[in-house]
């Protein structure tokens, strides 16, 4: 799909008015030509803008003539063709939206036309995950989308600097726990967050909360479940924000008044952006290309994965995969600007220690999980090790174990084990 005569209007209104390439240069790349000779035009027009020059008739045709790209593009007629020409009072930016929406059909056919020729069963979900990232990296600009000059990166800090003068606080998402935020700032975007315990220390109760708690703020979420079904991720919420007995819910032992608590919490829970996808079979190709779509289409900014070890699908090589796993998952946050929380298991060295709380050596596979994330949380409730005082029966304790952009330290939640809640203080609780 070309419309040449749109690319030589773009041109030649450039060269009458060479101060309005301002409006489209940076938007607009030399690939979103479908012209040879026109991509190479318009280069030229970039390069002069960079030189601090105006891409006028006389400067253009200089220095393609000095490039020796002259005669490519149609010699100086060609280019006096296009300067001379009467056109259209069409806006510039315009008439570049309309070259990069050809520019995306015609790649898209490409990876269409490959896709229609697959044959190969082995090769098959390989391909089609390496079609879908060309297909998201057409839809959003391709190569440039990652390449930023250190003046616009400062330039945009700067403002984020001046809006936390103007409103102090965390710079990232709120997960509902004031502490656990400050340690962390909130949960920025291009982060890899590890949670890391042993099983039944409550993982999954803390991600559902700060999940639940980030989506009343209307930031959709979404969540990667292994280990359970809808279902039961359902209940939990229900327990959690009704206050009823997840057993009660489950065998339905509910007085008429824990009813209405639960058909209270079943609309609101049904109106925040949250989203489940319970394939436990899931490839990180999957994954990977579910969280692109849903980032596109929902505008989801947090994901949470329920848990990193059940992933994996190669029991010979399951400390590789793993790492290639994490590694994709932390490309994933950086590439889409999301915050990426994933659940972890922790080896059984822990149980053969005096002091239980789990040290970073304690993930299993733990290097390139360690390595990949920006912030590794690790949990420990003393309760789960035997007789506690009264204080210590609900106590969790969040220990911030690695914090790449920030200090490490210990924060302490409480968890009800009868709604299966996580709250901040201990009154919550009781």
């Amino acid at each position: 799909m070309t419309n040449l005569n749109v690319e030589r209007t773009l041109l030649g209104k450039i060269l009458q008015n060479p101060d309005k390439v301002h409006s489209v240069i940076g938007y607009l790349k030399p690939a979103h030509f479908s012209s040879t000779q026109h991509k190479i035009i318009f280069s030229v027009f970039v390069e002069l803008v960079e030189e601090g020059s105006e891409p006028g008739l006389i400067s253009v045709t200089s220095k393609l003539s000095n490039e020796k790209n002259l005669e490519a593009v149609g010699g100086e007629d060609y280019l006096k063709e296009l300067y001379k020409e009467e056109y259209a009072p069409d806006n510039l930016k315009d008439l570049a939206d309309i070259m990069i929406k050809e520019h995306i059909v015609r790649e898209a056919q490409q990876v269409g036309y490959g896709l229609l020729k697959l044959e190969d069963p082995e090769s098959a979900e390989a391909y089609v995950v390496q079609s879908a990232q060309q297909l998201y990296d057409i839809a959003v600009g391709g190569s440039g989308l990652y390449t930023e000059s250190i003046s616009t990166i400062l330039r945009e800090e700067w403002e984020s600097i001046k809006e936390r003068l103007i409103n102090p606080g965390i710079s990232g998402i709120s997960t509902g726990f004031d502490e656990y935020d400050m340690v962390l700032s909130g949960l920025n975007p291009t982060d890899l967050i590890i949670v890391a315990a042993r099983p039944s220390q409550g993982k999954t109760s803390l991600a559902i909360r700060q999940m639940i708690n980030i989506a009343k703020n209307n930031v959709p979420v979404l969540l990667f479940s292994y280990e359970m079904s809808k279902k039961q991720l359902s209940q939990r919420m229900v327990a959690m924000e009704s206050g009823v007995g997840l057993q009660n819910i489950r065998t339905g032992a509910v007085t008429d008044d824990d009813l209405k608590k639960i058909k209270d919490v079943y609309l609101d829970i049904s109106s925040y952006p949250i989203y489940i996808d319970s394939n436990m079979a899931a490839s990180i190709g999957y994954v990977a290309s579910t969280i692109r779509r849903y980032v596109t289409t929902h505008g989801v900014r947090v994901v949470f994965v329920d848990y990193l070890q059940l992933m994996t699908h190669d029991a010979d090589n399951e400390t590789k995969e793993l790492g290639r796993i994490t590694r994709a998952l932390k490309m994933l946050a950086m590439e889409l600007g999301i915050t990426v929380v994933a659940l972890s298991q922790l080896n059984r060295d822990v149980e053969g220690r005096d002091n239980k709380r789990p040290l970073l050596s304690d993930i299993r596979q733990s290097g390139r999980i360690e390595e990949d994330a920006d912030v590794v949380t690790m949990i420990y409730r003393p309760a789960m090790y035997g007789k506690v005082d009264n204080d210590k029966e609900f106590l969790m304790e969040l220990l911030v174990r690695k914090n790449r952009n920030g200090p490490t330290g210990t924060v302490r939640v409480y968890f009800n084990p009868t709604s299966v809640n996580v709250v901040q203080s201990l009154k919550e609780v009781l």
